[in-house]
């Protein structure tokens, strides 16, 4: 990042999501588990990133921990979706191995510190660009 900010990939993916084989974990839930408060959470569109012809919806988070603040985009992907909602998700895994054998899928998470003294409107630019660097080779590399 430009501003010397650190911006932080995590991609997990899973070939196989069934009980007993490993799920995606949602930050939503493990975040708080690890002693992290989310103190905002929202849907926003990516600007200028698609996935199968439509923009890239993506949560979008601000976390906290003691005086530690972070920036998060993420989504889960794969069969063809982005998803938001992790109950949606288990929906469509359920749906998808009873109709087409699969339950395969990716947890994509982009973040960044968001410094006392950082401006966090050019931070979230950043973090916005590297999104869009990196969407082309995350769906190369995550089977639709």
């Amino acid at each position: 990042a430009s501003s010397g900010s650190t911006i932080n990939l995590y991609a997990a993916y899973y070939d196989v999501q069934a009980e007993g084989e490993g799920t995606i974990h949602s930050p939503r839930s493990c975040l708080p588990g690890t002693g992290w408060q989310i103190k905002s959470l929202e849907q926003r569109t990516v600007p200028e990133v698609n996935f199968n012809g439509k923009p890239l919806l993506a949560n979008r988070a601000i976390i906290t921990k003691g005086k530690e603040r972070i920036l998060a985009y993420y989504w889960l992907q794969g069969r063809d979706r982005i998803i938001t909602n992790e109950f949606l998700a288990k929906w469509w895994i359920f749906w998808d191995r009873l109709t087409q054998g699969r339950s395969d899928g990716a947890l994509v998470r982009v973040m960044t510190e968001l410094g006392e003294f950082d401006d966090p409107v050019a931070q979230e630019q950043e973090l916005l660009a590297f999104i869009q660097q990196i969407s082309g080779d995350l769906s190369a590399h995550i089977p639709d």
